[in-house]
């Protein structure tokens, strides 16, 4: 073909606006840039070679014909996948950047389940490290492990959360410690606790109970030490 007639084509298709969807076309449908290589950026837990079996149908596919939601959806089927972000690095490959999830208690369902720190679980424990987490009752008291840890966890590890009523929780210890708090304001509850134990000094560890809940007006907070 002719370079004069290329012009009066090309001159055609823009008086009709053919160009753009043609273009479009060939960006999305074009073989030249097909994606060989998908890119798996994770933790220790979502490995890569996991998530690459996951996402091993999108090899092959055209590199901007491919919905980056379909492929953020499909990593996201991985048990520890919390977040996904996918982007295109041309000519040939997609990375996908995955946030995993932190495991923070056990909820018993018809195993025992792992739960993240949003209260999702997410997956049945196996291994040692995930059947020591912390046992809960509902997958909302998680907020009452995330406030213990941001607080610096006084009174140890905490072993099981166990929900009294709507407004307030049972916490147990490993050390034998009982902690009654609410639900509600629990950072500035567990950090009353701290204030309690750095009170007691040398008495901290033969405390056996303490009582704390947010919507209490008391200026005193009660407490028992063990027996003996």
């Amino acid at each position: 073909m002719g370079i004069l007639r290329q012009l009066i084509l090309l001159t055609l298709f823009v008086g009709c606006g053919l160009v753009i969807p043609i273009a479009y076309v060939w960006i999305t449908q074009s073989s030249a840039l097909t994606i060989h290589h998908i890119s798996v950026k994770s933790g220790h837990q979502a490995k890569p070679e996991e998530l690459q079996v996951y996402l091993r149908e999108f090899v092959g596919k055209p590199l901007y014909g491919v919905d980056l939601k379909h492929v953020q959806a499909v990593a996201l089927r991985h048990p520890w996948a919390a977040q996904v972000a996918v982007r295109r690095e041309p000519p040939h490959e997609l990375v996908v950047e995955v946030t995993e999830r932190e495991p923070v208690a056990l909820i018993k369902k018809e195993h025992l389940w792992v739960v993240d720190s949003r209260g999702v679980a997410f997956k049945v424990a196996q291994s040692e490290k995930e059947l020591a987490l912390p046992m809960l009752f509902e997958p909302k008291s998680v907020v009452v492990l995330l406030t213990h840890k941001q607080a610096n966890r006084p009174g140890g590890n905490i072993v099981e959360v166990q929900k009294l009523s709507e407004g307030q929780s049972r916490v147990l210890f490993s050390g034998g410690l009982e902690v009654i708090i609410g639900v509600k304001q629990s950072l500035g509850q567990w950090e009353k606790l701290a204030q309690v134990l750095k009170s007691l000094k040398g008495k901290a560890d033969n405390l056996a109970f303490v009582y704390l809940d947010g919507d209490s007006k008391l200026n005193q907070i009660p407490i028992r030490f063990k027996k003996g």
